[in-house]
């Protein structure tokens, strides 16, 4: 008869390792991939680029891959002025919504989740050195040494030391010896952003070259990375939609409703500044955008106009080919 006894040492911080049978057991069946984007990217980019990864997560999912889209907190955008960090998702939208897409779940209660162990891969996508060859652009990705040494990740060496003590009973022929042996492992990490988040830190990092879109990423991601837990793709704005406008497209976009808390502000400001309402304007909608069915045309909208007009970076960069601020009034008004 053979029995065998393992002990582990760890000499992490506590929360820094996962040690709970039921988390290892739950952490094999649920994968997260975490995303993030290049620092500084404005409202709208950060938007476009969570309907590509959703949709990668979506493609994985099809295909009996149990992943779970971890949302990046916001912060650090240039237009705000501000230097707010740490802002979950629900601030902004409906995440219950964007859920009847795919599953996800906001940064800081991942870290809970897995008991703020370190994150097992960060990809860093790039495009190629090289850049198009013969002007023709080709699907295609490959891992490369990296173009840019990103400071965002830091090698710091062996963070973590676990002692792995192995005991083994041996019976054979009713003579009981025991053996035992000593392993000593040595953990190395890396450091980056993670958001303004402390002590986090990953076990592996490379540089991706990569020319795609979401169906692209999947299929690397099933290749070679299925193995990780949990996945980190920096510089997701890399990665290109696969089909502009189609179905998955719409229903990603529409799943990214905003919370009921904004929505609430709103409709107050329409009512008293505008006379606008739902009712008025027929802009009413389900509570789930999936039931949600309009035709077109049915939605009258109110007697105002909306206008996304942008300065400041504009008038720096390309001050010769924007209209002043009465230029732009004008125009508006001809509307």
């Amino acid at each position: 008869m053979l029995y065998y006894l393992l002990f582990i040492i760890n000499c992490c911080e506590a929360n820094e390792s996962i040690a709970v049978l039921a988390n290892d057991v739950s952490r094999d069946e649920k994968k997260f991939l975490i995303y993030d984007v290049n620092y500084g990217e404005g409202f709208n980019l950060r938007r476009d680029v969570f309907m590509r990864i959703a949709n990668t997560v979506r493609i994985l999912r099809e295909r009996g891959y149990n992943y779970v889209l971890v949302l990046p907190p916001w912060g650090g955008l240039y237009h705000w002025r501000k230097h707010h960090l740490k802002v979950p998702w629900s601030k902004f939208f409906h995440i219950q919504s964007i859920n009847e897409f795919v599953p996800v779940i906001e940064f800081h209660r991942f870290l809970k989740e897995t008991n703020y162990d370190a994150i097992d891969e960060v990809l860093y996508l790039q495009g190629y050195a090289e850049g198009w060859t013969g002007g023709k652009y080709e699907i295609k990705y490959d891992q490369r040494n990296c173009i840019i040494n990103d400071p965002h990740y830091k090698f710091i060496g062996g963070l973590c030391l676990r002692i792995v003590y192995f005991w083994t009973h041996v019976k054979v022929n009713r003579t009981v010896s025991e053996l035992s042996s000593i392993f000593i492992l040595v953990q190395f990490f890396r450091k980056g952003w993670f958001f303004s988040f402390e002590n986090i830190y990953a076990r592996k990092f490379s540089c991706i070259s990569i020319q795609g879109d979401s169906e692209t990423l999947a299929n690397m991601i099933q290749r070679d990375h299925h193995h990780a837990n949990s996945l980190m793709i920096d510089r997701a704005e890399t990665v290109l939609h696969s089909h502009f406008g189609d179905f998955h497209y719409w229903e990603a976009r529409r799943s990214m409703r905003y919370a009921e808390h904004l929505r609430l502000v709103a409709d107050e400001f329409r009512q008293k500044r505008l006379n606008s309402n739902d009712r008025r304007d027929g802009t009413l909608i389900s509570d789930s955008w999936k039931t949600t069915r309009k035709e077109h045309g049915e939605a009258q909208g109110g007697d105002y106009i909306c206008v996304h007009w942008r300065r400041r970076d504009f008038v720096r960069s390309h001050s010769a080919d924007i209209p002043s601020i009465s230029g732009t009034a004008e125009q508006v008004s001809v509307l």
